[in-house]
């Protein structure tokens, strides 16, 4: 089943799943839903990370391996977050993606260009991406 396929499946049985908790009576029920519920979520994030990982190591092979040997001490959410700033996508498009705020992605992208060394604000983060 493809990703995408798959994908819709599970957000159907999500909505379901609300639709059942929202009829439940019980505490019990409506807390084992959302369980369930974000099992399902984080499963399919994960999966479209994978995914998203996967195909950008094929268009820009060497990227992660030149990032890590340059800047060693970033973590794998900071990897994550050049990735996506390299293919130029905004803050609002990453937090689409990600289901992270923007204010905590605009910090996010604070402490990274301390990380990487960028202390000139003339000097843009997607720009200098671009060149690793």
């Amino acid at each position: 089943m493809s990703l995408m396929k798959k994908n819709e499946v599970l957000s159907a049985i999500s909505d379901k799943l609300i639709a059942i908790k929202n009829k439940a009576v019980k505490d019990e029920t409506k807390d084992a839903i959302n369980k369930i519920s974000k099992e399902i979520q984080k499963t399919t994030e994960e999966e479209i990370f994978e995914e998203f990982e996967l195909r950008f190591k094929q268009v820009h092979s060497g990227f992660y391996d030149k990032l890590i040997q340059r800047f060693p001490d970033l973590s794998p959410n900071e990897q994550r977050l050049c990735a996506f700033l390299k293919l130029n996508m905004t803050t609002k498009e990453i937090s689409e993606l990600t289901g992270q705020q923007a204010s905590s992605l605009e910090t996010a992208r604070y402490r990274l260009r301390k990380k990487l060394g960028i202390t000139n604000s003339q000097v843009n983060l997607i720009t200098f991406l671009s060149q690793i």
